[in-house]
């Protein structure tokens, strides 16, 4: 009895040690059970406003919620007191939805330096940070880069593209990389911010140093956007150089594009073997070598790349696609349409394809097929180029090929590029006549450019006339019809054209017009008027250099010969082949740096007053033009002031003048008959045909010599010679009045009658104000010769 009381007591106790136990364990877990359900409030509370919008890269993260469910949260967050283990996190979560970043980002922050770093709080953190373009340092870079970078490609998906840059941007300001650089280059030209490609690859440069493949990279994209081919090949050829053989794959590939951009077709080749030799069994580096034949049209050695690659990779659709178009352009167009349904049986999504298989179609006057072709093209194309659209509607409008005025306007311009003008004429003649009324126009308009090429000067001007009544709105018709009246010296009128044209011109279509009523301003004498003119010009074009020259030249003649050579060098420096005519004037300006010293502005006006009939002043300014010039700059207005003295019977000066001119430029036959004609004036022929004969010595195929030397002999009485002589000048120069005179009466001593007066009559043809003297001789020949 007494062991079992004993076990009864024993009992007893240990149930009262086990209550008490659990009492105390009650009280002491209590607490702690009682945070763990407030955090799941909390939780609870945040997962009905916590959205994938609620933390973004950019100043708006944050947003702050409801107040009223802010402050249950914040209560539920208080009650857990310090028993919720990741109160940092959750701290930083109230924050956010509360709309206070800076707390936010202050609790996370806190959370992230401790060792090892949470990843969440990481995240957050930078995010945060971010969105005041500020960067934490955290172990989870690379992580967070990746995030932000899948953020962003969603964003970019679901086209929220603003939204892709922030991500992206998060992303690169974390893991800088080629792809993500690329991203944001491409959405900022979408975008139309103000950041360049260029400013996009300049940062991914200056993020890596110039060992690493990112940092040429960087290069090679920079070189790309200012189109220097060359620069950019040699980068991908030193980022290839510091990369493994997996990555180098890449830059070799685009080395070779860009040799290939560059024409330079041995380098092209040499980069796409260096891929080949890295990843053999990869197809892009074969497909590289057959577009370095491809484009030099060596088609035959092209065609083993492309098989090469399609031995590698059978069910890729590009090598198919390619062999495509280069029997195309070989004019095979049954063996070019067998390889792009070849290529569409592996990609049938590929709208390139279609595209070439329709002109294929077209091309083997498949005109029905071809259009169902550049339908399906159209619809597979997420943006349809505007010129499939045009080829659409135009094979619609004309569903024969043979009917179709589009193929007429491609043989006239294969005929332009000839040269043979009157072919292309004939071509665009065709097409305009076989084009629906509404879309002649640019056939006719052609058509009247060609005929003015081969100077129906008449017909085009009719057609341009038509073409003003036909399509009112168009301004090229105008302006043609302007440029005709201007060639004709109808001034007036060239000027009302050219006020029609720009009344019809849109955008850049009055650039020309602009020009040329400056010019005829200009040629006026109007210079400010011409300046207003070429500055309307300038807003709306200005890297064409023929303006330039026009006012460079209103600026010489207003006196300003230093900004005049500035305008010109302009000119001159947006010219790739600038004309010798430009830059013998910008010689001469440096040479005479102000007007009043140079004497072709004298030259100038002297022209004017000899034009004027005002000999004598004309006279005294090519006198002063000569004695301004430098050296052989003198020649020609000594030539001038040479014939002018004979002009005004004064010889002996005139030889003076001659003589000087030949002092310097012996080689030129000018001053020889200057001479000659001074000595012949003074009625000293021998003299004179001596000067002729070295004239005829130093230009023996040409006509004026033989002319001079036809008349000085005949006024010796040689008139056998003279006939000779004369025979000859006008073989080479036939619409000489004076010199069919002096033939006339040199047969007319050698009593070839006939032949004499049919010369003298040629003579009075030929000469625009005949003497009276030539008719009255006329008469009296045929007089004595009945």
């Amino acid at each position: 009895m007494k062991a079992q009381a004993s076990r009864l007591a024993s009992g007893k106790f240990l149930l009262v040690l086990v209550i008490l136990a659990a009492c105390f364990a009650l009280l002491t877990l209590t607490p702690t059970f009682w945070a763990r359900g407030q955090v799941n409030r909390f939780m609870r509370d945040l997962a009905r406003v916590w959205t994938v919008e609620t933390l973004l890269p950019n100043q708006e993260a944050c947003a702050p919620i409801q107040p009223r469910l802010a402050s249950r949260m914040a209560a539920a967050l208080s009650r857990a007191n310090n028993h919720d283990p990741n109160m940092l996190l959750h701290q930083g979560q109230l924050a956010c939805v509360q709309g206070d970043l800076v707390r936010a980002a202050r609790a996370w922050q806190q959370a992230a330096d401790r060792t090892p770093p949470p990843p969440v709080e990481n995240l957050f953190a930078a995010i945060a940070s971010f969105a005041h373009r500020e960067i934490i340092d955290t172990a989870y870079r690379k992580g967070i880069g990746t995030y932000g970078y899948n953020r962003g490609n969603r964003s970019e998906k679901a086209d929220k593209l603003s939204l892709a840059v922030d991500w992206y941007e998060f992303s690169f300001a974390y893991d800088p990389s080629g792809k993500t650089a690329g991203k944001l280059a491409v959405l900022y030209g979408k975008l139309g911010r103000d950041v360049s490609a260029e400013d996009v690859w300049m940062r991914l440069q200056t993020a890596f140093t110039s060992d690493s493949p990112e940092y040429w990279w960087a290069v090679g994209q920079i070189a790309e956007q200012q189109k220097d081919w060359e620069a950019a090949a040699r980068a991908y050829h030193q980022a290839a150089t510091s990369a493994t053989d997996a990555t180098g794959y890449k830059y070799l590939l685009r080395e070779g594009l860009m040799w290939l951009r560059a024409r330079a077709f041995e380098k092209s080749a040499a980069a796409y073997q260096q891929a080949i030799a890295r990843a053999p069994k990869k197809v892009d580096g074969y497909l590289g070598m057959g577009h370095v034949y491809r484009y030099q049209k060596q088609y035959q050695k092209a065609f083993p790349w492309y098989e090469k690659a399609i031995e590698v990779a059978p069910n890729h659709y590009a090598a198919y696609y390619y062999l495509g178009t280069m029997a195309r352009e070989q004019g095979d167009y049954t063996t070019a349409l067998r390889w792009f349904d070849q290529a569409l049986a592996r990609n049938a999504a590929d709208a390139l394809t279609y595209y070439q298989k329709a002109l294929t179609l077209d091309a083997l006057g498949r005109r029905e097929e071809a259009i169902t072709a550049l339908e399906e093209a159209i619809r597979r194309s997420k943006t349809p180029r505007p010129e499939w659209q045009s080829l659409l509607a135009r094979w619609r409008s004309y569903p024969e090929a043979s009917s179709d005025p589009q193929e007429f306007w491609r043989l006239g311009q294969e005929a332009e590029q000839a040269q043979a003008w009157n072919k292309a004429a004939d071509h665009y003649k065709l097409a305009a006549e076989l084009a629906h009324p509404q879309d002649a126009y640019p056939y006719l308009l052609r058509w009247a450019m060609m005929l003015e090429r081969i100077g129906e000067t008449k017909q085009a001007r009719d057609i341009y006339l038509r073409l003003t009544q036909e399509f009112p709105e168009e301004s090229k018709p105008y302006e043609l019809l302007g440029s005709i009246a201007r060639r004709e010296g109808e001034l007036e009128s060239a000027r009302q054209w050219f006020l029609r044209a720009i009344q019809a011109a849109e955008d850049e279509e009055a650039y020309w017009p602009l020009v040329s009523l400056g010019a005829i301003a200009r040629d006026e004498g109007a210079y400010a008027q011409a300046l207003q003119y070429f500055q309307q010009a300038q807003s709306i074009r200005d890297d064409e250099p023929t303006l330039y020259f026009y006012w460079a030249t209103v600026l010489d003649a207003q006196g300003d010969r230093q900004a005049a050579r500035a305008m010109l060098e302009q000119a001159i420096s947006l010219t790739a082949n600038p004309s010798q005519a430009w830059l013998d004037l910008l010689a001469r300006w440096e040479t005479y740096p102000t007007l009043e010293l140079d004497p072709e502005h004298w030259a100038k006006e002297a022209r004017t007053a000899e034009t004027n009939q005002e000999l004598e002043r004309a006279l005294s300014l090519y006198e002063k033009a000569a004695s301004l010039a430098q050296g052989v700059d003198a020649y020609p207005y000594l030539l001038r002031i040479g014939s002018l003295r004979i002009r005004l019977r004064d010889y002996e000066g005139a030889e003076e003048a001659y003589r000087q001119a030949l002092a310097l430029n012996d080689g030129s036959m000018d001053p020889y008959i200057g001479l000659g004609e001074s000595y012949r004036y003074r009625g000293e022929d021998a003299e004179a045909e001596a000067w002729y004969r070295k004239a005829l010595a130093l230009a023996p195929d040409h006509w004026r010599p033989l002319h001079h030397l036809g008349i000085v002999l005949y006024k010796q009485g040689r008139y056998e010679e003279a006939l000779q002589a004369l025979n000859t000048s006008l073989a080479q120069h036939p619409a000489n009045a004076w010199g069919e005179y002096f033939r006339a009466l040199s047969l007319w001593e050698l009593d070839k009658r006939d032949a004499a007066i049919a010369s003298l009559e040629r003579a009075i043809t030929f000469h625009t104000n005949p003497p009276e003297s030539w008719q009255e001789l006329l008469a009296q020949w045929k007089q004595a010769a009945q």
